[in-house]
């Protein structure tokens, strides 16, 4: 082994162990977890792969404040800036201070088989508690509300929106 090789190799199996639970299974865009095998089926509480978002990619107007389901939980502070966007590698920029990288995300959940607050929910914390974009969709994969929360900070923002 030589030297280049034991400066390099603690730094690549890092970077393997970090990224083997956090890439596609596709090879696809790399961007974000897969939040396991993708094989829940219509199990909504097991993890899907995080190229779910790939079809949220876009920027969204936000056109106003959410009055109904209550379930989802009062809002603590106003949008500031009025839009939301979804990059390709599935970054996710709510708002002025409230910014997810792809490499953030631990969890992706598929709940659009759900009766009734369907969504796509994207996880960055340890747990449900920690930070969450929800996508809400009424109807078919239209999102209609975006919903960012942190129960740990008691932070919840839900904001009306529609695709540009």
């Amino acid at each position: 082994m030589n030297d280049a090789s034991r400066l390099y190799a603690p730094i690549c199996a890092l970077f393997l162990l970090t990224t083997a639970a956090c890439s596609d299974d596709t090879g696809g865009s790399g961007g974000g977890g897969t939040g396991g095998s993708g094989s829940g089926g219509n199990d909504v509480e097991a993890p899907a792969s995080c190229n779910i978002i790939a079809g949220l990619v876009g920027s969204y107007a936000v056109t106003g404040e959410p009055t109904g389901d209550t379930q989802r939980g009062e809002n603590t502070a106003a949008h500031q800036r009025q839009s939301v966007s979804v990059a390709s590698d599935y970054a996710v920029d709510f708002d002025t201070g409230i910014l997810f990288g792809a490499s953030e995300i631990t969890d992706c959940y598929d709940r659009r088989n759900q009766d009734f607050d369907r969504r796509i929910q994207v996880s960055y914390g340890a747990d449900d508690d920690g930070p969450v974009i929800n996508f809400y969709m009424a109807t078919g994969d239209v999102v209609d509300e975006i919903q960012y929360r942190d129960r740990n900070q008691n932070i919840n923002v839900r904001v009306l929106v529609q695709k540009n």
